[in-house]
């Protein structure tokens, strides 16, 4: 029952976030009333659930001493709170279908909003552009590893396409981001399986991308005029707001080094930051990179201990050839440059939610 809940959740997630979430708890639900499994599935990983365990204490302690509301800790929970995910495993069969069934959900819902409106930027089901570009690209970067680890020519044209079609509304997106994590995993990908033509042919698409007329070249080329020490020279408005927040988190990353300045207080201390320094930049909650921000909010030992969260992720991917394990998590550490995913609940909960089942579904992916 839970394998069919959380395939409907990963596919909702491309249709209606909300009734997406309906699924998940259900799934939640299903995998803790499973309890010896769920137990079983807990030891196995131990040192893991002892790492989230004391990120998540780390966390409360900062909240706690620093005054902030106690809602500051919700998205942060998120790694322990769905550890009951560990007990879910899927079949190749079944999860080649739930990939494609995700991946036409995404196109049809991209045609549909099209349709009917027009937007400069597409959303898709998600709070901003940058979200949605980063749960679509990671579905693409998996069907695109499945694609060539695939034992047979039916199942690598089944990844092709789901590949095509998470690519078409990520690219609507126009979103940046997402690109970094992207060729890193090109590059994974090229060097498991020695592949010329993969290498040849993402040199042409990059090249095309960047040289032909579009949404996403044109903030792009944005990108070449940055200025990293001079915050106002930056004459467009999302790049001049995310040197200011690197600049505000490099100057408070030692203002309380073992448990951060809190989260309640990073965006009205910043707010007078902006003013005293006369900025044209709009004061927010979060500095649009995760680790800079966990380190402010939080202090050292929580990023520390966040890090080596994804170093057991890293281990245990290689421990078992599973290299899928390392796709989800590049996507995800390289998206957390330049977006907080901690701030954003339909992220970071579609890219744990993945890792989880990823390694405890060892018989899916084994190379």
């Amino acid at each position: 029952m839970q394998q069919a809940s959380f395939a409907f959740f990963l596919i909702f997630n491309f249709i209606n976030r909300d009734i997406s979430n309906i699924f998940l708890l259900t799934t939640l639900a299903l995998s803790i009333i499973n309890f010896d499994i769920l137990k079983d599935s807990l030891k196995s990983h131990r040192k893991l659930i002892y790492l989230i365990l004391i990120f998540t204490s780390i966390v409360i302690v900062s909240v706690i001493l620093n005054n902030s509301s106690i809602s500051e800790i919700d998205n942060y929970t998120r790694l322990l709170l769905l550890t009951p995910l560990l007990t879910i495993t899927f079949s190749d069969k079944h999860y080649k279908l739930i990939i494609l069934a995700a991946s036409v959900a995404a196109s049809v819902s991209l045609i549909y909003t099209m349709s009917l409106y027009d937007h400069e930027r597409y959303w898709g089901t998600s709070s901003h552009p940058i979200t949605y570009a980063n749960i679509c690209a990671l579905m693409s970067m998996v069907s695109l590893y499945r694609m060539f680890m695939a034992s047979n020519k039916y199942d690598s044209i089944i990844y092709g396409l789901s590949l095509i079609f998470f690519l078409a509304p990520m690219f609507m997106t126009a979103t940046r981001g997402q690109l970094v994590g992207i060729l890193i995993c090109i590059a994974l990908i090229i060097v498991l399986k020695k592949s010329y033509k993969l290498f040849f042919s993402s040199l042409i698409i990059l090249l095309l991308v960047i040289f032909t007329s579009n949404s996403l070249s044109t903030r792009l080329n944005r990108m070449v005029d940055i200025n990293l020490f001079d915050i106002q020279a930056n004459g467009h408005v999302s790049i001049r707001e995310r040197v200011a927040y690197l600049h505000y988190g490099i100057l408070n990353s030692t203002e309380n080094i073992l448990i951060g300045i809190g989260p309640s207080t990073l965006e009205p201390d910043m707010k007078k930051w902006i003013t005293k320094n006369n900025y044209a930049v709009t004061p927010r909650d979060h500095l649009h990179n995760e680790y800079l921000d966990v380190l402010v909010k939080f202090g050292l030992p929580a990023l520390i201990f966040l890090l080596l969260i994804y170093f057991y992720f890293i281990k245990y991917s290689i421990s078992i050839r599973n290299y899928e394990i390392l796709i989800i998590l590049f996507m995800l550490m390289s998206s957390q440059l330049t977006q907080s995913q901690f701030a954003h609940h339909q992220s970071i909960t579609f890219f744990m939610a993945l890792l989880y089942v990823s390694i405890s579904a060892v018989k899916r992916n084994s190379q």
